[in-house]
């Protein structure tokens, strides 16, 4: 870690800043050097997109300053636009005060987590004119009160399509069920040695587990949370599968995982494969809060979105949350783990896989979006 900050501050190369910065991004805590690099790296304007990486550590007044370079260069293509662009992903609220002088489109898209009631009756007054399904999604994303209680009063005319229940459950709530769509507070997750954390991610296993139906390659263990160490009430360790072979066509895998027994829905399974892990070895998955708890707003794209725990989706295309095949429940998001690199490689998924889950019924699901 010190070295690669050091270097940050004295390198000229784009290349080189790029690699150190995702390497400090892939790693849990150390706000002040990371400061201080982002700091470094602002001062050089050809290099200051790397700071991106390193926004959810720094405080606020770097963050302003950022802010204010961005606002200054009269461009809205400069460099630093990268970093106001992950600034809305993680502290939206920074820029909602300068809103209007923002034209960049997905940087505006950030900016609607936690809109205020203003924007979200603006959405609604949209829509109500024109029908048009894009500003309710962008009403959901919004995901305060006002715009549940929006959404619910639009429900009859959706006439029971699953669209309606799609765009709720993106705004953070439960059709017909007073639990929120997702768990709170939300985490950053950081693949680390197996030691660090309780989570576990990629640990051999034994027993059944999911079989692909295309090839019956068997799923590897992706991750299983200590419930203990979470504040969401949960009775189980949730355990979550994915396949290991890739084979187009697999997009999702509900398993009932109890003492001694694993239940499979909708397909086959077998043997485990002991010696196959997604991440070279097992691992742990580090938490650290969110600094966004409303929730992402901007999509998420493969190999750059890492891993998160509690919160909601950051979801490549809005879908519906799956539902539990014991008590028909929809199912709570819980966490999402991404094709992202980590210290010891890259995490081998294909994309960006979700996980939900029903604790009264110990069932687990996961599902694919590329």
């Amino acid at each position: 870690m010190p070295a690669a900050v050091e270097e940050l501050t004295v390198t000229d190369s784009r290349y080189l800043a790029e690699y150190l910065a995702q390497h400090l991004e892939l790693v849990a805590g150390h706000p002040a050097e990371k400061t201080r690099a982002a700091e470094a790296l602002r001062e050089h304007g050809e290099l200051v997109s790397a700071a991106a990486r390193l926004v959810p550590w720094l405080p606020e007044k770097t963050l302003q300053g950022f802010i204010e370079d961005y606002l200054s260069t009269g461009d809205p293509d400069a460099p630093v636009s990268n970093v106001l662009y992950t600034i809305g992903i993680y502290r939206p609220e920074l820029l909602r005060p300068v809103a209007d002088r923002i034209p960049d489109d997905s940087i505006r898209q950030s900016m609607l987590s936690g809109a205020p009631a203003s924007e979200v009756q603006h959405l609604l007054d949209q829509w109500e004119a024109g029908k048009d399904p894009y500003h309710l999604v962008q009403l959901a994303f919004a995901r305060t009160p006002f715009a549940q209680e929006a959404l619910r009063g639009v429900r009859d005319e959706f006439g029971g399509s699953p669209e309606w229940e799609t765009l709720l459950e993106l705004s953070g709530a439960l059709p017909d069920s007073p639990l929120p769509a997702g768990c709170a507070p939300a985490y950053m997750g950081f693949v680390a040695e197996r030691s660090a954390s309780p989570h576990q991610v990629a640990r051999p296993v034994s027993g059944d587990v999911p079989l692909c139906h295309l090839c019956e390659t068997p799923a590897g263990h992706l991750l299983t949370l200590s419930a203990e160490e979470l504040p969401y009430g949960l009775t189980a360790d949730p355990t979550f599968y994915w396949y290991a072979c890739g084979c187009d066509g697999i997009e999702s895998t509900t398993v009932r995982t109890e003492p001694g027994r694993t239940t499979v829905y909708y397909g086959p399974q077998g043997p485990a494969d002991p010696d196959f892990s997604f991440a070279g070895g097992e691992r742990s998955l580090v938490l650290e809060t969110h600094p966004n708890q409303a929730g992402v707003t901007t999509r998420g794209v493969t190999e750059q979105s890492l891993h998160q725990v509690g919160g909601l989706p950051r979801w490549i295309r809005p879908d519906i949350h799956p539902r539990c095949p014991e008590c028909s429940g929809v199912m709570r998001f819980l966490a999402f783990m991404d094709s992202a690199r980590t210290p010891f490689g890259q995490l081998s998924l294909g994309g960006i896989v979700y996980c939900f889950w029903c604790d009264d019924c110990r069932v687990s699901s996961t599902k694919i979006q590329y």
